[in-house]
């Protein structure tokens, strides 16, 4: 078993978002989830070293407290509602446009935010499997319509600089289908039919943010925007509402702090020692690279496919090829270059053996 990719008994982290994070101000970022959880960690984190914070939430009123007690907790004022629907793609698009539209710059979108382990004939607006529509189809919605305003920013400041960051988890090991994706059982007409658990379905999403972000990581080389995925911990955050007393009694010994659940996200968008040599690659607990991801996280045939699903969602709602930039590059399996050592600790696997929660 390889503890490492699991995010078992890490190491003590080399890497301290209040000791080692570099100077954020004038910087942007959009962070989805910050209401609660790792988000909002994330959040607090950028905040405390001068950026300007835009949290992405569904919910107003739960938005509205997280940000009056992160302005309290900081003693700043610079962070902001964003409501943003992920099982919504229309409003989704609609609300990314809007920001697109009136902001001049964003240097980091974290997609954090996410379901898990529930029901399995639970659907999202458009009829999709809620966890997989939520947390793979909703934010590449988001982040797809967020490119011009990343582009041009990405121009400004220079290669490495902006970044896309997809908090992903450990349990994209836990798959049963030979593709590692059951893309039949998404569809509003197969998600009644599908069988599989919660904790499944949960896997397969995570799976999923690992399989866009490397193809983002090669159609957006060219523009200068580093893309990552992580696994951020075993943490302890609400996405356990949704599982059994028995599972939360299983995996309550080994989680850990939900602050240190933003260790890892915060290093992937804020390190300066991470650059474009390292687009399209992974992090373990705390702030690590690493090597090893399930091998159909790197397996072409798999990204062409969960990248079509989603082009295809979104097109289907939109009526418009906001994906056009990317689907037109071309689809040479991106793998992980994670070879240099870095102050943080880079990791080297050795298989990609089994995986466990988040």
């Amino acid at each position: 078993m390889d503890f490492k990719a699991y995010g078992f008994f890490p190491p003590a982290p080399q890497w301290l978002p209040e000791r080692d994070m570099p100077d954020q101000t004038g910087r942007v970022f959009v962070v989805t989830g910050a209401n609660t959880g790792i988000g909002r960690e994330i959040a607090r984190g950028l905040l405390l070293r001068g950026a300007k914070v835009f949290a992405a939430c569904r919910s107003k009123e739960r938005a509205a407290e997280a940000i009056d007690t992160l302005k309290r907790e900081t003693g700043r004022d610079a962070i902001h509602f964003l409501q943003v629907d992920l099982a919504s793609i229309k409003a989704t698009v609609a609300t990314a446009e809007a920001f697109v539209a009136s902001e001049d710059r964003l240097d980091g979108l974290i997609n954090s935010a996410g379901v898990s382990a529930t029901p399995a004939h639970w659907k999202t607006e458009d009829g999709i499997e809620l966890q997989f529509g939520t947390n793979v189809v909703g934010h590449f919605a988001l982040t797809m319509a967020l490119l011009p305003l990343l582009k041009q920013t990405a121009k400004a400041q220079g290669p490495g600089e902006v970044r896309i960051v997809h908090v992903a988890s450990s349990m994209h090991f836990i798959q049963q289908d030979k593709r590692g994706i059951f893309y039949e059982g998404l569809r509003s007409d197969g998600v009644g039919k599908n069988k599989r658990s919660g904790t499944i379905l949960y896997g397969q999403s995570k799976l999923g943010n690992i399989h866009v972000s490397n193809r983002l990581a090669e159609v957006l080389r060219d523009d200068g925007i580093l893309n990552l995925s992580l696994h951020p911990g075993n943490i302890t955050t609400e996405l356990l509402r949704h599982r059994s007393k028995l599972e939360r009694w299983i995996i309550g010994p080994i989680l850990y702090p939900t602050p240190m659940g933003a260790v890892t996200p915060l290093y992937a968008a804020t390190a300066q020692e991470l650059t474009m040599e390292h687009t399209g690659g992974y992090l373990v607990p705390w702030a690590r690279l690493y090597h090893t991801t399930h091998p159909k996280a790197q397996d072409k045939q798999a990204i062409d496919a969960t990248w079509a699903f989603c082009d295809e969602a979104v097109r289907s709602v939109t009526k418009a090829e906001v994906t056009t930039a990317a689907t037109t590059a071309t689809t040479t399996t991106t793998t992980t270059t994670t070879t240099q050592a870095t102050p943080a600790g880079t990791e080297t696997g050795t298989g990609a053996g089994a995986e466990a929660s988040k």
